[in-house]
């Protein structure tokens, strides 16, 4: 697949209306179908995607869009709530990706909403009558502060599965198709970890993890809390731990163990580090960028060395893999389950 389209057939703006965008849509394709001097076109439809963004995310949200659009042929939706515009309108295009198997080009559908805060509230309506039955709705909200309560209710009940920025979201959204962006970036340390002990070689064969230090910092992003539930989902003995206060204690495999946090630097790209009644220590590091969000990540221990690099898995594989397979779901309503339990400092 190219990274942009071979065909793009504009629709122009119009009301944010759906039997309008319905036909202006219907009208694209008439027209496009109606040249002889073009290969057939093929309309296909995986997913409704609803792209959601505020103004400080929307050149992020217009590039997932087209991404998703190309990788999975949908009626992709994307959102635009920006409170410093007063505007109401959408935009429609279609585009199109010349399959030589096919000797067709198969095509996708894009409809743009810009919305000021006023207008938020009636975005649903006409969302909802642009949806394609039988094919799941995605949505993958950017915004960092979710600030329209009407909106954002009506988007959780249409969404059959929810990516969300926001740190923050109602507690009535805490349903099973929910997933914050934060645990997709936790991806590349959680695979590291697993090759780790699957490979059982940091400090021989006989050693066991005595003790896990966990570290944070309030320069860059926070993921320990979901780290510290994964580890515990994942290694607690029937999922059993108690806290005192300042630490969490558990058994893993019969053999007891603690697990702690520790504040540091900025300067200092720790993680995580493991403990073992003998040998040296597994210590996990990471690199981040200038906005505090990880690059890569490395774990070792002695001449023991694994990296994994968080730009291999982009968001766009990592939503078509997740919503293929309910794991990632499944795994993190349980993390969070754990994570509210914890005495996070």
């Amino acid at each position: 697949m190219t990274n942009d389209p071979d065909v793009t057939l504009e629709g122009g703006y119009l009301p944010v209306n759906a039997e309008l965008i319905e036909s202006r849509l219907n009208d694209i394709w008439r027209d496009a179908a109606a040249d002889p001097t073009e290969r057939r076109l093929v309309k296909l439809c995986l997913a409704n995607m609803l792209v959601v963004a505020d103004a400080s995310s929307r050149t992020e949200a217009e590039q997932l869009a087209q991404q998703l659009a190309i990788r999975h042929p949908s009626r992709v939706l994307l959102i635009v709530v920006d409170e410093t515009l007063a505007i109401y309108g959408a935009f429609v295009r279609t585009a199109c990706e010349f399959n030589p198997e096919m000797d067709a080009h198969l095509c996708w559908e894009i409809v743009e909403v810009v919305s000021d805060l006023v207008h938020a509230e009636q975005i649903a309506g006409a969302v909802r009558s642009l949806l394609i039955d039988s094919v799941p709705v995605v949505t993958i909200d950017f915004r960092k502060y979710q600030n329209t309560p009407g909106f954002d209710a009506d988007l959780h009940g249409l969404s059959d599965y929810y990516f969300v920025q926001a740190d923050v979201v109602p507690a009535s959204a805490r349903f099973r198709g929910l997933v914050p962006l934060s645990w997709y970036r936790t991806l590349p340390i959680r695979e590291l970890m697993g090759d780790m002990f699957a490979g059982a070689v940091c400090a021989g064969q006989s050693a066991r993890v005595i003790a896990i230090t966990i570290f944070h910092t309030y320069s860059r992003e926070r993921l320990d809390p979901l780290l510290a539930g994964w580890l515990l989902n994942r290694m607690a003995d029937d999922k059993v731990f108690a806290s005192d206060g300042a630490a969490v204690r558990f058994k893993h495999r019969t053999h007891p163990i603690r697990l702690s946090w520790q504040k540091t630097t900025a300067d200092d790209d720790r993680i995580m580090e493991f403990t073992y009644d003998s040998g040296g220590p597994l210590v996990a590091t990471a690199v981040v960028d200038k906005a505090g969000q990880f690059e890569s990540c490395e774990a070792g221990c002695g001449p023991m060395k694994m990296t994994r690099n968080a730009r291999e898995i982009d968001l766009v594989t990592y939503v078509l893999a997740a919503i293929g397979d309910d794991a990632e779901f499944r795994e993190y309503a349980e993390v969070q389950r754990i994570s509210v339990q914890l005495p996070i400092p």
